[in-house]
């Protein structure tokens, strides 16, 4: 790589009023959308423990990935993206990733979820930007795999898309 260390994507903050009361977002910049090559518009799913992988056939390395989950009965969802589970702990309403652990409470019943992949590392935001979580972790080059499951129940996902991303270095 032509780097030591890494970046975090460029984030644009806002103060935003909530029912807790003003609280800081984090969102990336709009210009990041102009690194989106391949589109896969997957819309609503629902995911139950052992079912079908919504995501089996996509074979991607930088991704853009988002969804609002539903959670329902579901005491776990997880995503998996290239062989780094991101985990949504629904009861204590966490989310979990290479043991790094965030609140992230439902908000009217779902958390809407954002989350970048990258060669080394994961860029998650939820709730429009309420959390972030950066998570700096080499992923394997050779696994370009995405699945979602539940664990304890079955789970809804709703507007859930996947963007190939362009390199920045090409």
């Amino acid at each position: 790589m032509t780097f030591n260390q890494s970046m975090s994507l460029p984030i644009e903050h806002k103060l935003v009023k909530t029912a807790e009361g003003i609280r800081l977002t984090r969102m990336p910049v709009k210009e990041v959308e102009t690194l989106r090559g391949k589109s896969y518009k997957l819309g609503n799913k629902t995911i139950k423990e052992n079912g079908a992988n919504p995501l089996k056939d996509i074979n991607i390395e930088l991704a853009e990935i988002s969804m609002d989950i539903i959670p329902g009965k579901a005491k776990e969802v997880i995503l998996n993206v290239r062989g780094v589970d991101v985990k949504y702990d629904v009861t204590n309403q966490l989310l979990i990733v290479d043991g790094v652990k965030a609140p992230a409470p439902l908000q009217k019943g779902k958390l809407s979820l954002l989350l970048f992949a990258d060669r080394t590392g994961l860029e998650i935001f939820a709730n429009n930007g309420l959390m972030f979580m950066p998570i700096n972790i080499n992923i394997e080059g050779s696994n370009r795999t995405l699945s979602l499951s539940a664990k304890g129940g079955t789970a809804k996902v709703s507007n859930l898309q996947v963007y190939e991303l362009k390199s920045i270095w090409h």
